[in-house]
């Protein structure tokens, strides 16, 4: 995994992540994030909460932010625990700067010790200030091995992160990834079998054929794997 790139100022540095796996209830958020279930866009928008939710608790942070590429390439805000972490998102999309912006680009993770005094993303900062934003975590969500967005750990104290802290949160920024694979291919699988329906639906045989597919959508996914 490639190394963090960020700032590492004069912090407290008591370990949030205990030795031990490096993310716990991966098979648990696979399930949130709907498994093989062909999720309308609220649902998954809904799913995507909970495992923002989740990683709060698994990764020890005060709040947890998500940013996406849209279909132009440009990142925006998906999900975020609470109000601070949405301003973080919406404020690095606007600027176009940040810790995520960073991770995007470069493919790695970004960590920044104190955010109130770096100098390293000014236009973030002026929009920020006051929010208690202070140590930010940002690891890129990848699909394939393609960068589609970010994960960005947040906490409201000074903190230098530690190695373990960068591999879990890539781990969940890993989990994230998938899930997001999985959902793609769900609904890839479904728009197959409706096409292959209205083809066949002239015949009762190839009617029935097409139904007893449409029960097992898995199948073509698995396949596809």
């Amino acid at each position: 995994m490639s190394g963090p790139t960020g700032d590492s100022p004069t912090a407290d540095g008591d370990e949030i992540f205990a030795d031990g796996p490096l993310i716990r209830g991966t098979e648990p958020l696979l399930a949130l994030a709907g498994g093989r279930e062909v999720l309308t866009d609220s649902e998954l928008l809904t799913r995507v909460d909970q495992l923002l939710t989740a990683a709060v608790e698994v990764l020890g942070v005060d709040t947890v932010g998500l940013m996406l590429l849209d279909d132009r390439d440009r990142l925006h805000r998906v999900g975020a625990t609470d109000e601070i972490a949405d301003l973080l998102e919406r404020a690095q999309a606007e600027s176009g700067e940040g810790p995520g912006v960073e991770s995007q680009r470069t493919g790695a993770a970004v960590a920044v010790a104190d955010l109130s005094t770096s100098d390293r993303y000014p236009l973030l900062q002026s929009r920020v200030q006051g929010s208690g934003i202070r140590a930010v975590l940002s690891s890129p969500v990848r699909v394939d091995q393609q960068t589609i967005g970010n994960l960005n750990a947040v906490l409201l104290r000074a903190h230098t992160w530690t190695e373990p802290q960068l591999r879990a949160n890539q781990a969940y920024a890993d989990v994230i990834g998938l899930a997001l694979k999985t959902v793609a291919q769900a609904r890839a699988t479904a728009g197959r079998v409706n096409r292959l329906q209205r083809q066949l639906g002239g015949s009762s045989r190839s009617g029935a054929a097409g139904e007893q597919d449409l029960e097992r959508p898995g199948d073509d996914v698995e396949a596809a794997e």
